[in-house]
């Protein structure tokens, strides 16, 4: 009878452990999709932006500008309502992830505002304001890889970089 027991017990647990490994692996990997799936935007929009800006043309900096914010946010909508697995260290992911993404956003917001000011005077106080933004951008991309990086270990995630 105990063996039976004891049997069924690790039986249910690995059972356990195995969901929640699958749903961290899930989780995180939904998260790298997101992610990923901005670059080509990205790299278009920071093209974009360079080529209108040394012209200028400043409404168009603002349009491409308002696009990204749409791009990226919807990404962090997705990532916001999405719940984070029942897993440790789901939920400090899930705000890394959207401190993470919440930061691209503001990137582009920062370009719109910059685009958007009637005189060079308050464009280059804006300017002023969005390079100290800028600043934060290796910080927050490494405290996001950190907590991506604790997330992978405590569930055994192997995390690989593109080259």
């Amino acid at each position: 009878m105990k063996t039976t027991s004891i049997a069924a017990i690790f039986l249910v647990s690995f059972v356990i452990l195995s969901c929640s490994g699958q749903s961290a692996v899930k989780y995180n990997n939904l998260i790298v999709e997101q992610d990923s799936s901005l670059l080509p935007a990205i790299e278009k929009a920071e093209s974009d932006i360079a080529k209108f800006a040394a012209v200028p043309q400043w409404d168009s900096v603002a349009a491409v500008s308002k696009r990204m914010e749409a791009v990226v946010d919807t990404r962090l909508q997705l990532i916001m309502k999405k719940d984070a697995p029942d897993v440790a260290g789901a939920e400090d992911f899930k705000r890394g992830a959207l401190r993470y993404f919440k930061f691209i956003k503001d990137i582009y917001a920062g370009y719109g505002k910059l685009a958007l000011q009637s005189t060079d005077q308050a464009r280059l106080a804006e300017y002023d304001k969005f390079t100290e933004m800028v600043k934060q951008k290796t910080k927050v991309v490494e405290d996001f890889q950190a907590e991506q990086r604790r997330f992978a270990k405590q569930h055994n995630i192997r995390l690989t970089t593109k080259k």
